[in-house]
């Protein structure tokens, strides 16, 4: 395992992968940055898969009560109108992209890459609480990292069954989009 205070860049590692998985609170900045590698590898039948809080539950209020110096959830609400815009976008260009939304704030973000192959990558980010520090990511492999790769292969398909039904993939991601400009900081 290897621990890091800073982010490397995976878009190698994307590059060639067959099979992607992105689960976070928001994503936004990670799916800007990896847009146009997702688009590539989706054109040629990769399949993606994003799980994100869902703005229309209450995990954008546990996620203000879970951060420092943000009191609102349109904050949230606001941040994941982009991220699913993005979505949306990629949907356009495959049927291979497959989106679910998470009643509740991860504690962590992660990436799984081929994560069923003997060269697979899992990267994990765990949020932190009420700090201002960094998000402590560590990196795993397969062959390295058994346990804790195997542990977190898992919690990847956790957090993608506990999304409730509330899955997402091709022309429905565009009606989501639709659903989500019209949601208020209300609960």
């Amino acid at each position: 395992m290897i621990f890091s205070g800073e982010s490397r860049s995976i878009e190698p590692d994307l590059s060639q992968a067959k099979y992607i998985g992105f689960a976070g609170a928001v994503l936004s900045r990670t799916l800007r940055d990896y847009s146009a590698i997702l688009e590539e590898r989706l054109r040629v039948g990769a399949k993606v898969r994003i799980i994100l809080m869902d703005p229309n539950s209450t995990a954008p209020d546990q996620a203000v009560l879970r951060s420092k110096g943000i009191s609102s959830r349109q904050f949230y609400i606001d941040s994941l109108r982009p991220t699913l815009e993005r979505v949306g976008i990629l949907a356009n260009s495959s049927v291979q992209i497959e989106l679910g939304l998470l009643p509740y704030k991860p504690a962590f973000g992660i990436v799984v890459i081929d994560p069923d192959e003997p060269y697979g990558r899992i990267i994990v980010e765990m949020y932190p609480h009420h700090s201002d520090s960094f998000a402590l990511t560590f990196e795993l492999q397969p062959n390295r990292d058994s346990h804790w790769y195997k542990y977190f292969r898992e919690q990847f398909d956790t957090l993608w069954n506990g999304c409730n039904q509330r899955h997402f993939s091709g022309k429905e991601i565009y009606k989501l989009v639709e659903e989500v400009r019209g949601i208020s900081g209300s609960p």
